[in-house]
């Protein structure tokens, strides 16, 4: 959501639970490249992520802090900002027809969220997408399809108080963008070439994509089927994370925005593998990580169980589900742990049977085209979406 016309920005911030980042980029017209990336630590509970409910506690603290990292000029500094996820409602709607008129949509899709999630969004800001079914399908099939909708809406306070910090700061937040959707935009380009490249014959589904962004917070999960959503999921990490991956402190969860998912099919009394174990076979003490990954998969297993049982289509236990994974704060840790579980759960099987195919995002994959990443170099949750919010300007 553009905000005001201003000079291009130059850098990204994103702020969240525990810190906020900067990426700095490269000036100039063409193609955006990363100049420079930095981290700063933010005190315990300054931000609380919330849908519903003010984010920053103190904003004279978050004021000085973000003073003290931006050196003075002259005149303000143009920036995208960069919101976590949990700090909006954003659902896909579903519509036979859809008006044309900008006042018209946007009072539909208001509707649409009071009438399907009983939520009013009347003092939010709204941003939405329209998504067709994608070139290739047949008109006879197009003709069946509905016309999707990707709508997010951020209460006026809760933006405006993360306006009103950059402002007094000497920032000019010139866009804002939401942390996963803005990863998802980035890393399209480089999903949809590694599916070109699978090898031919293979059984990789070719209507059905997941997308899942990993962040310190949380984690935000996409199903595209024939390029339009079906599903998303935001959903904080409640279990505990120990330092530096501390937990979302938001006691907000997704269920205005998607369906409970069942039961976990890791429930606590089930043990997981990411858990060590001793030679006595006692589990010890967790690595960091391999709680982070525990928790994710717990809760993506979860996630896809319910689209498999509840909203996938009859054909699609005939072919993988390509899951493409994309940030956490250590990725090259996380993400094998992840691919671990995910390929143990979901192994490929007969009729009936689902199974996964992960497909990490990182520059070393050589499933990745090497132009399409090698502006960034560091693949991080933080690296990544504050990156890709700077470039969708």
């Amino acid at each position: 959501m553009i905000l005001l016309p201003f000079t291009r920005p130059r850098t990204g911030l994103q702020i969240t639970t525990d810190k906020f980042c900067v990426a700095d980029l490269h000036p100039g017209f063409g193609k955006r490249a990363l100049r420079g990336y930095r981290e700063h630590p933010l005190p315990a509970n300054l931000i609380r992520l919330s849908p519903v409910e003010p984010n920053i506690s103190n904003m004279e603290q978050l004021v000085n802090i973000l003073q003290s990292s931006f050196p003075g000029s002259a005149r303000p500094q143009s920036v995208a900002l960069c919101l976590p996820d949990l700090c909006a409602r954003t659902t896909v709607f579903e519509f036979s027809s859809f008006p044309r008129n900008k006042k018209d949509c946007e009072a539909l899709i208001r509707w649409r969220f009071q009438k399907d999630l009983n939520v009013s969004i009347s003092n939010s800001r709204l941003s939405y997408r329209v998504y067709h079914p994608k070139r290739g399908t047949t008109p006879a099939r197009a003709s069946g399809l509905p016309i999707r909708i990707l709508a997010t809406a951020v209460r006026e306070d809760i933006i405006e108080s993360y306006e009103a910090a950059c402002l007094q700061s000497g920032l000019i937040p010139v866009s804002i963008g939401l942390a996963g959707l803005a990863v998802f935009d980035f890393c399209r380009s480089a999903m949809e070439a590694a599916l070109q490249a699978r090898p031919q014959g293979s059984s990789m589904s070719r209507e059905d994509t997941a997308f899942l962004y990993i962040a310190d917070w949380g984690f935000s999960f996409f199903l595209f089927r024939e390029g339009c959503p079906v599903y998303l999921r935001a959903k904080p990490f409640r279990q505990y994370l120990p330092s530096p991956l501390p937990p979302a402190i938001s006691t907000t969860d997704s269920k205005d925005i998607a369906p409970s998912p069942p039961e976990n099919p890791l429930a606590d009394n089930q043990p997981s593998s990411l858990l060590n174990t001793d030679s006595s076979g006692e589990p010890q003490q967790p690595h960091t990580h391999h709680v982070l990954a525990a928790t994710v998969v717990n809760e993506v297993l979860a996630t896809l169980q319910f689209y498999f049982e509840t909203m996938a289509p009859t054909e699609l236990p005939q072919h993988a589900l390509p899951l493409f994974l994309a940030g956490s704060p250590d990725p090259d840790t996380v993400f094998p742990l992840i691919e671990e579980s995910l390929q143990r759960e979901f192994p490929e099987g007969g009729p009936g049977q689902p199974w996964i195919t992960p497909i990490p995002l990182l520059p070393e994959n050589p499933a990745l085209p090497k132009k399409g990443v090698a502006a960034l170099t560091q693949w991080t949750s933080g690296a990544l979406s504050t990156f890709a919010t700077a470039t969708m300007n």
